[in-house]
């Protein structure tokens, strides 16, 4: 009888285990839910009034201080005492004995009697066995789950949306202000300035560009818009020169630095943004300068050289003639070519800044000069010439005298007029 009370009491305690378990979950999830929500509501206020104060990194770091250590006590004061000093499986029984009166003091009867056993304290056996047989059958007419209020729960849960929403409203009314703030609260030794309320997009900023080509800036401006928008250039010695912007008819400002030759560095300035210090690179390519072409005809017609006018390169001359090049370029060039319509490629000489070279006029179409530099660069968008030719026609002649047949004379001599 008494190994049946046994498997009774047991039964109650995997009972009580359930119940703690149920009981601890619920209570951790609602002192987390109230925890996070108080992290939420407190952070955004203290970004908030970081972001209109601006106080100094000592003054953050002790709100943060006390805002953090606050919550921490808060939390424990609150919920350490519910969590471990009240967490045996007597105390479970006492909680399912106030929350069901039902039970009559029936489970903590069958628990106390059941825990105390080895004194017996003077009960009977047959007591005990029926006060833990009538405490059993109280716990199976009852719902242990109402032990933890559920409409708690769902109020630390609603909070803790209502903190969620509350931030996600704070981002899209003030999110500037915000996002400021909430840098400062992240940060709180670190030195952060309070962010423009113009700020300035600039497309491109920095590039490299051809030498002696234009580059033009185009920005474009975001919260409070400007009159004018002033770019400050930076000379070799760190001198300013500055320029006034006007905004075009659409409201956008722009500026195009003529004919770069070297590196510039500039900035920008706004209401109260300044931008970085943006450099402008640039590239020297290899570039033609002047050239002379001269068209020499085949040696068998015993015509002389004809130059063409400088930088004319529409060559139109007689079948298997040689054109002929000198070649002036802005910079030391590694090679150069001259490339036809079919691919093919004939190479130039080249020296310093100079190049030379010639090819034969035997076909039609176009051609151009391709140079490259030591770093690999070649000439910009070079010009495309037209090649033409004509053909030399086989020697004939046309007799004019005599006109028919004739006598000879005792000399047998006759004179002749031929025209070639």
């Amino acid at each position: 009888m008494h190994s049946q009370t046994n498997n009774t009491f047991n039964n109650i305690e995997k009972y009580l285990k359930r119940v703690k378990s149920y009981y601890t979950r619920n209570l951790l999830l609602t002192a987390l839910s109230l925890f996070l929500s108080y992290l939420l509501i407190g952070s955004i206020l203290i970004s908030i009034l970081f972001a209109f104060l601006i106080p100094s990194n000592t003054s953050r770091l002790i709100t943060l201080s006390l805002f953090f250590i606050s919550g921490i006590i808060i939390f424990f004061l609150r919920w350490s005492k519910e969590l471990w000093t009240k967490n045996t499986l007597r105390n479970y029984a006492i909680r399912l004995e106030k929350c069901f009166p039902s039970l009559n003091s029936k489970l903590i009867t069958a628990y106390d009697l059941n825990a105390n056993a080895k004194e017996q304290l003077g009960y009977s056996i047959s007591l005990i066995d029926r006060a833990t047989n009538m405490g059993y059958k109280a716990i199976n007419d009852i719902d242990y789950k109402a032990i933890f209020s559920s409409d708690f729960k769902k109020k630390a849960i609603r909070k803790l949306w209502s903190s969620i929403a509350l931030v996600l409203i704070g981002l899209i009314i003030i999110p500037d202000t915000l996002t400021f703030g909430f840098e400062l609260f992240a940060n709180p030794l670190r030195n952060i300035t309070k962010p423009p309320e113009t700020y300035l997009v600039i497309q491109p900023s920095e590039q490299s560009v051809v030498k002696f080509s234009d580059f033009k800036i185009d920005i474009k401006t975001y919260g409070v818009i400007p009159n004018e928008v002033k770019l400050f250039r930076i000379g070799k010695t760190n001198s300013e020169i500055d320029f006034t912007l006007e905004p075009d008819s659409s409201g956008y400002f722009s500026y195009v630095f003529r004919k770069v030759y070297e590196p510039i560095r500039y900035y920008l300035v706004a209401n109260d943004y300044i931008s970085d210090i943006y450099t402008v690179q640039v590239l020297d390519l290899p570039k033609v300068l002047s050239f002379q072409a001269t068209i020499i005809p085949p040696s068998y017609t015993g015509l002389s050289s004809q130059p063409l006018a400088t930088n004319d390169g529409m060559i139109s001359a007689l079948y298997g003639s040689n054109a002929k090049f000198s070649i002036k370029l802005s910079k030391k060039i590694k090679e150069g070519y001259f490339i036809f319509d079919d691919s093919s490629r004939v190479p130039l000489t080249s020296k310093a800044d100079s190049a030379w070279g010639s090819f034969r006029v035997n076909k039609e179409g176009n051609y151009s000069m391709i140079f490259y530099d030591y770093e690999g660069n070649s000439n910009p968008s070079p010009i495309t010439y037209s090649i033409s030719y004509w053909t030399d026609n086989s020697p004939s002649i046309r007799l004019l005298s005599p006109e028919g047949d004739i006598d000879l004379d005792e000399d047998m001599t006759v004179p002749l007029l031929i025209v070639g």
